[in-house]
C-alpha cells in the first residue's frame, strides 16, 4: 500500500528523529507502529506526541496478535480508554480500511 500517492507521507528512521519532527513541524496526523523496538514504544511516543500536541490524531498499526499471542481486541480498547491514540489497527487490514481511518482525523 502506497499512501504517498495520496497524501505527503514522511518516514522515519527512529521514534527519536520522528518525534524531534513532529516537535518542530506539526503534522496532521501520525501513523505509527505500535512495536517498535520494545513491545510498547509506540504507546510511549504517542504520550509523547500527544504531552506536545494533545489534538494530534495518532493511529498505531499492529500485528501484535500474531507476534505475541496477545489478543489485538485486548489491546485497541486499552489504547483509546487511556487516551493514548485515537485507534489502533491491525496490520493486516485492507488498504481501505486504513485510507477511512485516516479520513476521519483530517
Amino acid at each position: 500500500m502506497n499512501l504517498s500517492r495520496l497524501y505527503n507521507v514522511l518516514t522515519f528512521n527512529n521514534s527519536a528523529e520522528a518525534i524531534k519532527h513532529i516537535r518542530q513541524y506539526r503534522p496532521d496526523l501520525v501513523i505509527a507502529d505500535l512495536m517498535m523496538n520494545t513491545y510498547d514504544e509506540g504507546f510511549i511516543n504517542a504520550r509523547k506526541i500527544k504531552s506536545i500536541y494533545p489534538d494530534l490524531p495518532v493511529i498505531l498499526l499492529t500485528a501484535v496478535g500474531s507476534e505475541t499471542g496477545i489478543s489485538f481486541t485486548d489491546i485497541s480498547p486499552m489504547a483509546a480508554e487511556q487516551l493514548i491514540v485515537n485507534e489502533v489497527i491491525d496490520k493486516g487490514c485492507s488498504a481501505q480500511t486504513l485510507i477511512k481511518s485516516i479520513e476521519k482525523y483530517l
